[in-house]
């Protein structure tokens, strides 16, 4: 009997605790539910409402203070109460305002049917919101501005909080609703997320609440701007460089066949004192598997694919905070272990490739030129295409991306000017559309009778990325064109810099890059009319498979 009531005991205790745990869950649930809440709508007031967009109110002051106050409401009534009191109505409005100006077509980036959720609002503070979203007067907003020239938004007002590498939660909670309203509203990609944006604000309040180290808070940026999957978020802090390691080894790494492979190395006398040699297959690094490595670094980088985002990894994996690092490699069927000095920057710098050349032309035969579009300047690129025109098939390398002197190719290359590209603007009067519009002409003012006469191979990888893409597109519209290589980083458009607390940087594609037709370009890249990836062998010989296959196609083509 006294073994029935110990049992007894024990489970009764057992349900409480479940009941308490589950008591505690919910209210978890609750509390992120709301501040869900809270960013949608000091988002959506920051960048619609006149009187706070201007900067009247210390918008970012405003959320601090009213943080803590929201996580301690425990019914709907105080909710509605305190969402209705936080919305402003004081200002007078234009509901005639054109948007979008000329012949461009507007399409919606956002979804506000938050706002009519009667379920955290009040019906008072559901007719003050959509009346602000119904506001068509156009104001000066302090958090947001556009580039001049290419239109792609400007976030270098919003406040820094750099007094602190760990700010406390409610400037964490800030810093995560800023960039989630950024993109929401400013992201011209922001529909291509392989997890809708909205789920991104749930699943990551509380990461950033309970970011409780410095390194913990930064790595969580790192993870929400990963999310965006776009080439272009680079996110950067003292503190992350030094998580990834400030030193480097005198080799470059690429994911090949499914394996980490040397590619380059650093100076003969470097490769040799280190013992690294070209095609050496990395298997472990300072004994853990680089397999396991890169798991664990894949969801702190942002990539538009998969291959993009190997490649990013790669370049990491030979970053390290230590002065040696020890490898275990595989080399000719041999597996073995060595130590490997680590070098500052500044020193590899000048310690030249071993396999890379800096002459920008090279005649391969007298119908045949190769030009590395990465090594030509502003100041020669007239010079070089004028003496290659003779040439009846110009083989242009853009695997290691160029400056921006497409149009200055086009000038000298093309017969006739061409639209090559269509792009999407956002529409500052109105957060959240954006115009879709078609790119100016590009390559001669006139006719131009002295225009490349032969065939043009362009040479592409993963590398390939922004510009590179952007000039892949325009030497497309060439007649005689073959696309040689694999596909591109899927990644197009100016830049943004956001800003966060914590002395932390990120970036994002500023607008949106599509073919004329309107076809997507960013996350799916240019793919290439004849495929060929380099290979382990091929790599050991400094064998270049790519270039070696646009030239036997090229002189398939002039035989």
């Amino acid at each position: 009997m006294r073994l029935i009531n110990i049992i007894a005991l024990i489970t009764i205790i057992i349900i409480l605790n479940s009941c308490k745990n589950s008591n505690q869950e919910n209210k978890d649930f609750e509390s992120n539910r709301n501040l869900a809440v809270f960013c949608k709508l000091w988002g959506f007031l920051k960048y619609n409402h006149p009187v706070i967009g201007s900067g009247n109110l210390n918008w970012d002051s405003v959320l601090l203070m009213n943080t803590d106050k929201l996580i301690a409401i425990n019914n709907k009534d105080s909710l509605k109460n305190f969402f209705d009191k936080f919305v402003l109505e004081d200002f007078n409005y234009d509901d005639s305002m054109p948007i979008c100006n000329g012949d461009s077509i507007v399409f919606s980036n956002k979804n506000i049917n938050w706002i009519s959720d009667t379920s955290v609002f009040s019906i008072n503070t559901i007719l003050k919101l959509k009346n602000i979203y119904a506001n068509n007067t156009p104001f000066d907003n302090k958090y947001i501005s556009s580039n001049q020239w290419v239109k792609n938004p400007i976030f270098d007002t919003d406040t820094l909080f750099n007094n602190t590498i760990l700010p406390n939660k409610n400037v964490r909670l800030l810093s995560l609703f800023r960039y989630w309203n950024i993109i929401n509203y400013y992201y011209p990609y922001k529909y291509l997320t392989d997890v809708p944006w909205n789920d991104v604000l749930s699943e990551f309040i509380p990461v950033f609440l309970n970011a409780s180290d410095t390194l913990g808070y930064h790595l969580a940026v790192c993870k929400l701007t990963a999310m965006i999957n776009d080439n272009h978020s680079y996110t950067s802090s003292n503190i992350i460089m030094n998580f990834l390691g400030n030193r480097f080894l005198p080799a470059k790494f690429k994911f090949i066949e499914g394996k980490t492979i040397i590619t380059e190395v650093y100076s003969d006398s470097l490769a040799l004192i280190n013992n690294l040699h070209l095609g050496d297959i990395i298997i472990k690094i300072d004994g853990i598997n680089v397999e396991t490595i890169r798991d664990s670094l894949s969801p702190y980088f942002s990539g538009s694919n998969q291959t993009k985002i190997q490649h990013t990894i790669s370049y990491y994996l030979s970053r390290s905070s230590n002065n040696i690092i020890k490898l275990t490699i595989l080399r000719n069927d041999t597996l073995f272990s060595t130590i490997s000095e680590t070098y500052q920057r500044g020193i590899l710098s000048s310690a030249r490739l071993k396999n890379k050349s800096h002459n920008p032309v090279k005649k391969i035969s007298e119908s045949i030129t190769y030009v590395d579009l990465s090594n030509i300047t502003y100041d020669n690129v007239d010079s070089i295409f004028n003496n290659t025109l003779d040439s009846k098939v110009l083989i242009l390398d853009l695997r290691k991306n160029c400056k921006f002197i497409l149009h200055d190719i086009a000038k000298v290359l093309f017969g006739q000017p061409v639209i090559f590209y269509a792009f999407t603007t956002p529409q500052y009067e109105k957060p959240g559309l954006f115009c879709y519009q078609f790119g100016d002409m590009s390559g001669p003012d006139n006719t131009n009778i002295n225009s490349y006469k032969g065939k043009i191979i362009v040479l592409i990888n993963e590398k390939t990325q922004s510009i590179g893409e952007f000039t892949t597109m325009l030497l497309m519209r060439f007649n005689n064109v073959k696309v040689i290589g694999s596909t591109t980083a899927g990644a197009d458009g100016n830049i943004s810099a956001i800003y966060l607390p914590g002395k932390i940087k990120t970036y994002i594609s500023g607008i949106g890059i599509y073919w004329p037709d309107g076809k997507q370009t960013q996350r799916v890249g240019i793919p290439p009319d004849i495929e060929v990836h380099p290979k382990i062998e091929s790599i050991k010989m400094q064998k270049d498979d790519v270039l070696q296959k646009a030239i036997d196609y090229a002189k398939l083509i002039t035989n």
